[in-house]
């Protein structure tokens, strides 16, 4: 009897042993299905999900080339010649006691070169007196050529900051710039508009480099500046920085269209 319940309890062991194998194969071959179709469908998503910002990418470059044949298309050329615009007690001797500021007059030639009427304005950094930020819209047509003379207004102590730095080669370092209270040179931007809300603004940015101020070789905090009308004959250039063009689904609610970079993300 034992050797038959011996038999009988090894076959039952040798079952046992068979069902947990086959359960232990089934549970792997389950995962790895299981892990095959989380590949498939990681890999689903991700594909669903680039179509997608490429679709979106389309779109968004499909509304650009559309603004773009809207966009007004305008050439601006400074002029050479700078003037200093108000009378100065000359030399310039520092420290001061008022905060009489100096004002550059910059000119400008306008050109439209496109097929629509043009509405082009202006601000000025450091803002003009008064709070003034934007001058009076200038109106071009197509084709129409215009002067725009602007004024440049800067306290006499970033005039001689300026001036300094550019004897000491910091004139650039943007340390001296924070530490002096202005962050940029002095700049003329313009701008202009599409017509349209889901349209697009530009913006033609200027620089103005130097000071119309300059040491006096032996006579500590005196400077010499160009006297009212003169023309600047050196020290101060304009510098042109690129174009910026912003794309915007509403400008009304300052709703910008979506970048190539963004939709990607």
């Amino acid at each position: 009897m034992s050797t038959i319940a011996d038999w009988l309890t090894l076959v039952a062991a040798l079952i046992a042993a068979g069902v947990v194998a086959w359960l232990a194969y089934e549970i792997r071959r389950s995962t790895k299905i299981a892990e095959v179709a989380a590949a498939k469908a990681g890999e689903a998503l991700n594909l669903a999900r680039v179509e997608q910002a490429t679709s979106r990418n389309l779109v968004a470059e499909a509304i650009k080339t559309r603004i773009d044949a809207q966009a007004p298309t305008i050439t601006i050329v400074p002029h050479d010649e700078m003037r200093v615009v108000n009378d100065l007690d000359l030399p310039v001797r520092f420290p001061r006691t008022d905060e009489k500021p100096l004002h550059v007059a910059v000119g400008f030639s306008v050109i439209n070169d496109g097929t629509a009427t043009v509405i082009l304005r202006r601000r000025t950094v450091p803002a003009a007196e008064h709070g003034t930020t934007e001058s009076d819209a200038t109106v071009l047509t197509p084709g129409q050529r215009t002067f725009v003379a602007v004024e440049v207004s800067r306290p006499l102590d970033e005039w001689r900051a300026v001036a300094d730095a550019k004897i000491t080669g910091d004139a650039d370092d943007e340390e001296f710039r924070s530490g002096h209270g202005f962050d940029r040179d002095a700049r003329v931007i313009f701008f202009c508009a599409t017509s349209g809300d889901d349209g697009a603004a530009d913006e033609y940015p200027f620089r103005l480099l130097g000071s119309p101020l300059q040491p006096i070789t032996g006579d500590p905090g005196a400077y010499h500046c160009w006297g009212a009308n003169q023309v600047i004959k050196r020290d101060l250039r304009l510098v042109a920085d690129p174009r910026r063009r912003t794309y915007y689904l509403s400008r009304r609610r300052g709703i910008e269209l979506p970048s190539a970079e963004s939709v990607a993300g």
